[in-house]
């Protein structure tokens, strides 16, 4: 086996670690990840807020497709990392370690968090009736398969829904990557837009059959939307891109197509969001990623040191799970003791800015404290596991 290539090897590791600004080539995947955690900050604080102009209403409702461009930039990142390591002594059993102690140690502080504040609130009476946090619902989230059941998906954890999705992406992604691959060299990048575009058909016969049989079918935001079929295709977006940039070199960046690109998908993309709670909400997210692979272009061309964006994108993962603290709860308060005093549009833009910089703050203890401190203690048992495999591959050897 060829020996792996050490500067390949920290350029993946930072890829996985979201710290991706110390790589200059990739700087503009955590711009990318900045805009979008500002996006899905966006949507969700604007639902504090009845009588929004109508304009603005429909800019924050299509900010939800922040998570869709959390997701294209995830599964570049997650391309180009494996592409890194195709020399690691054991990359698959690697991979998984990495992508453990990148989101479940802090996930499972936010479970904690969140049942807390629960507790707290149903013991001063603010809130009543069930709560969810049952056993059910609380094993699912810990093992990452609340995706899959309708009391657990969005519940537990607030947002908690693209968590389980991810999750079920990496499970995924080693067989995909790799089919993708072989099929690409076979056939080209066309082969892969087909591949796409036939799980997309997959998806919507699907979710049609859950319509006509069930009584209940997708739906913006239910866990139909939410499912990995209905997402998956985004990720295979996000895949495709990594394929033509790095290997076919065929997508260029080209900033007038770029940007025509993607203001013309993403004016389809709100249309499809306004047009009907059924067959629309099958094809939004896939082709609000088609405007996110031409946005990724325009910051390939564009972002070339970090900013303030940027800073953002490196703790976005902490600002997702944490966010809906000063977005919802401290937004509603705010609100309720100013609203009848402040101008409506005032209160709006303080409320937000609030919210972005305690988020931020908040976030970037959580990732020093938790986030890093994981990441470096999967890194080190990868370390240990493959110094374990040199040795036994040495005393192994014929001489």
């Amino acid at each position: 086996m060829a020996a792996a290539d050490p500067v390949a090897a920290v350029d993946a590791d930072r890829a996985d670690d979201g710290r991706l600004a110390i790589d200059r080539k990739l700087i503009y995947i955590d711009t990318l990840r900045g805009c979008a955690i500002l996006m899905v900050i966006v949507v969700h604080h604007s639902q504090r807020f009845d009588d929004l102009p109508a304009i603005l209403q429909v800019v924050t409702a299509y900010c939800q497709t922040g998570v869709q461009l959390f997701f294209v930039a995830s599964a570049f990142t997650l391309c180009n990392s494996a592409a890194l390591r195709r020399q690691e002594p054991s990359p698959l059993v690697s991979f998984f370690i990495r992508r453990y102690f990148r989101i479940a140690p802090l996930y499972y502080v936010g479970l904690v968090f969140y049942a807390l504040m629960d507790s707290s609130l149903r013991y001063l009476g603010f809130i009543k009736g069930p709560t969810v946090f049952t056993s059910l619902n609380v094993i699912s989230n810990l093992f990452f398969v609340h995706g899959f059941v309708p009391g657990a998906f969005n519940s537990v954890v607030p947002g908690g829904w693209s968590i389980a999705t991810e999750m079920t992406f990496y499970a995924l992604f080693p067989v995909l990557f790799a089919g993708l691959q072989r099929l690409h060299r076979r056939a080209g990048l066309g082969s892969i837009c087909a591949v796409i575009a036939g799980v997309l058909a997959v998806d919507a016969a699907f979710q049609l059959a859950v319509i006509a049989h069930f009584g209940e079918g997708i739906a913006n935001n239910n866990i139909f939307y939410c499912s990995i079929i209905n997402q998956l295709p985004v990720f295979m977006i996000g895949m495709a891109g990594y394929l033509a940039i790095r290997h076919d070199r065929s997508f260029r960046p080209d900033p007038l197509r770029d940007a025509l690109g993607f203001a013309g998908f993403t004016l389809l993309a709100i249309w499809l969001m306004n047009a009907g709670p059924a067959i629309p909400m099958i094809f939004l997210p896939s082709v609000s990623a088609v405007a996110f692979l031409f946005l990724l272009n325009l910051a390939r061309r564009f972002v070339h040191q970090a900013g303030l964006i940027e800073k953002i994108g490196q703790v976005s993962f902490s600002m997702y799970i944490f966010h809906f603290v000063f977005a919802w709860w401290m937004t509603k308060f705010i609100v309720s003791k100013m609203g009848a005093i402040a101008p409506a549009m005032l209160l709006y833009v303080v409320t937000l800015t609030l919210t972005i910089l305690f988020t931020y703050g908040a976030a970037t203890i959580t990732k020093l404290l938790i986030e890093d401190r994981f990441i470096d203690y999967g890194r080190r048992w990868i370390r240990r596991r493959d110094a374990r495999h040199a040795k036994l591959s040495v005393a192994d050897r014929p001489y």
